[in-house]
């Protein structure tokens, strides 16, 4: 009777930490797809928002040439020599966080004109 009892505790110890064992690989795995995930959903905020500042620093170039076509040096703007303008802009979101950097270049002596955009954001989370 007393064998049987140590008997029936050994199997419950070893059932349990077989079962510890599968659910501690069962997390593991878990972990590493969440991890995974957030990595490539930050990668991909990360291009969204280059995207969105290279499309904002071209609308920029746009407006310039619609209303001012002046491409003043006191709005940021440096002419380059070859008849092109530069222009580098730092970004911040509605919260004063820094976003990113987007930077132009309006080729205006060129036909059809053209306008080149850069955008880079941050690694930063929350920008």
């Amino acid at each position: 009777m007393h064998s049987s009892l140590h008997s029936s505790r050994g199997s419950i110890l070893i059932g349990t930490a077989v079962l510890v064992a599968i659910f501690a690989i069962f997390m593991s795995g878990v972990l590493v797809y969440v991890a995974n995930e957030y990595r490539l959903n930050f990668r991909s905020h990360q291009y969204s928002q280059s995207l969105y500042l290279a499309e904002a620093v071209v609308e920029l170039g746009m407006a310039e040439l619609q209303y001012r076509n002046s491409f003043n040096v006191t709005n940021g703007w440096v002419a380059v020599g070859d008849g092109s303008y530069t222009k580098t802009t730092n970004v911040y979101d509605s919260a004063g966080n820094y976003v990113g950097i987007a930077s132009n270049r309006v080729y205006a002596n060129l036909t059809p004109i053209t306008i080149t955009g850069v955008g880079s954001a941050t690694n930063t989370v929350g920008g």
